[in-house]
């Protein structure tokens, strides 16, 4: 597709999303998205970017967690997300006591947030997130 193009559609599909939000009330929708990887040549990462970056207009803030690196901190900020330091354990008999702390500092993170939504994104095994 030709930039121009691509640009038209951008600002078009900008101008249906902000008319759609218009309809709906003020109450901003918190979203937080853990991330099993932070590399931004793949699709699933990419998607939530481009999610939090044009979800935006509708009111709604997006706070992704996970293994992060400063490159992708860089990016979420430019397209409008936060980003937090959290990665979720999983579950293993073995590190228990581990995992147990991973979701009280879960639930303190939660409590301080208050999201709306929390999204694993492809979680392993029992996250120590989807627990708390």
């Amino acid at each position: 597709m030709p930039l121009d193009r691509a640009d038209r559609q951008q600002r078009r599909l900008r101008a249906e999303v902000t008319s759609m939000s218009a309809a709906v009330d003020d109450k901003r929708l918190d979203v937080l998205v853990e991330v099993n990887s932070a590399d931004l040549r793949i699709g699933a990462t990419n998607d939530v970017l481009d999610l939090a970056e044009l979800s935006a207009l509708t009111g709604a803030r997006f706070t992704i967690c996970g293994p992060l690196t400063e490159a992708f901190r860089r990016e979420a900020d430019r397209r409008g997300a936060r980003t937090i330091v959290g990665t979720s354990r999983w579950f293993s008999r073995r590190a228990l006591p581990l995992y147990a702390a991973s979701v009280a500092r879960w639930i303190a993170r939660l409590r301080r947030l208050r999201p709306d939504v929390v999204h694993l994104n492809y979680p392993g095994y029992g996250p120590s997130l989807g627990c708390a």
